[in-house]
């Protein structure tokens, strides 16, 4: 018991702030407003229609996402991370592994089964090799499921205005606080280039607004997308880019210029033969 106190209070307490999905609360959990709530809306809808049993969310923090996912929705989650013991998950719900060295060498048993679904929220910027690390969730996807990954972006007026007249963005900053944790930038297109290559292709690209107060950016972001679109559309001649017009409006949507974050729902390439990445939006 005086462990789990201990982990409960490493808690912070934006974590447990929630927001709705029908009557169910959300916690926010170790990543931006609203990205949880994202991910859980759509796993409410998909799940049940796809006969989805399982999901792995790696990392997965101190486990309110498993947790609440394991309460309200048809599936048993499991969670993995560092540290070693999480505050919300009893010891047969998580995992103690370290995903920047997924395959580097033999696996939990808990991690040597594949999962219907494979959750990554907002932690591919914490560790380097995030190649092996998609190739990884790729080996533990079953087929027919989906990987779910997520991520900040830097692609927001506020982070392009930031650039350009300081060298920072809202999480970049100029100088580093001592104890920060690492946090690496990878840029949408960086990891939709890493995702193809580990077999996957995007389905749909959500971009989540953080905090209302975000909103402040609209009236830029008016004035900066028609410009924006018309990049967009002729990319395949400025930058010789084959990537499906589809994923390219769903990357670089009106939204993707106030929201600061994203989230790519991807199932393998394997499981729809010739398939190409025709990404809805939102």
């Amino acid at each position: 018991m005086a462990t789990m106190q201990q982990d409960t209070a490493a808690v912070s307490r934006k974590e447990y702030a929630v927001t709705r999905v029908g009557d169910v609360q959300v916690p926010q959990g170790n990543t931006s407003r609203g990205v949880n709530r994202e991910i859980f809306k759509y796993l409410q809808e998909a799940a049940p229609a796809a006969g989805w049993k399982t999901l792995l969310d790696l990392p997965c923090g101190h486990g309110l996402f498993v947790q609440t996912v394991n309460r309200h929705l048809p599936l048993q989650a499991h969670g993995a991370d560092i540290m070693p013991s999480p505050a919300h998950l009893a010891p047969h719900e998580y995992t103690r592994f370290d995903a920047s060295a997924a395959l580097a060498g033999p696996l939990p048993e808990p991690l040597q089964g594949r999962y219907d679904v494979v959750t990554c929220i907002s932690g591919i910027m914490e560790f380097g090799n995030t190649s092996q690390f998609f190739d990884f969730c790729a080996q533990r996807l079953a087929p027919g499921g989906c990987f779910i990954v997520t991520n900040d972006s830097i692609f927001t007026v506020q982070d392009r205005l930031l650039y350009l007249l300081l060298g920072r963005t809202r999480r970049l900053k100029l100088f580093r606080v001592r104890n920060q944790s690492v946090w690496h930038i990878i840029p949408m297109p960086t990891t939709v280039g890493m995702l193809h290559a580990a077999g996957f292709r995007v389905e749909r690209v959500v971009h989540v607004l953080g905090k209302p107060k975000d909103l402040w950016m609209l009236p830029l972001a008016a004035l900066l997308y028609p410009l924006l679109r018309l990049y967009v559309g002729c990319s395949s001649f400025f930058e010789k880019s084959s990537i499906d017009p589809g994923l390219k409006a769903g990357m670089y949507s009106f939204r993707s210029l106030f929201c600061t974050s994203y989230v790519l729902i991807c199932r393998r390439q394997a499981d729809v033969p010739g398939a190409a990445d025709t990404a809805t939006r939102s």
